[in-house]
């Protein structure tokens, strides 16, 4: 072979290499950034932890912990951290799905505006 080809060959090898890492890296990167649904996470957080059977909760995601800042109950809050919300049961928890654990259980008011002082 000519170096021409000899060439043509190693930039179409690195080329095919180079696109495969890519589509891999993709793939791991989509596969480990889907979001859990509420259901999954309701039913993670019930192995953990007796849940209120009489009511649904809210279930809302952690996505920037800098805007929490001085609420105790969010100290340890990360992105990507789950909070359910039991209003009718006046309870909060925080909730790591990456490491499956409990982060903080806290006391929820909700209070009617014309119950202010």
């Amino acid at each position: 072979m000519n170096k021409t080809k000899r060439k043509d060959i190693n930039i179409k090898l690195v080329l095919a290499l180079s696109l495969s890492l890519i589509l891999i890296v993709s793939f791991y990167a989509i596969k480990n950034s889907r979001d859990i649904s509420s259901e999954e996470v309701i039913e993670m957080v019930g192995q953990l932890m007796v849940l209120p059977l009489d009511e649904k909760p809210t279930v809302a995601t952690v996505s920037d912990p800098k805007k929490l800042l001085g609420q105790p109950f969010f100290d340890r809050a990360e992105e990507g951290f789950k909070v359910l919300i039991y209003a009718r049961s006046g309870k909060a928890i925080l909730y790591d799905p990456k490491q499956d654990k409990i982060v903080e259980v806290g006391p929820i008011n909700f209070r009617d505006e014309k119950d202010k002082i």
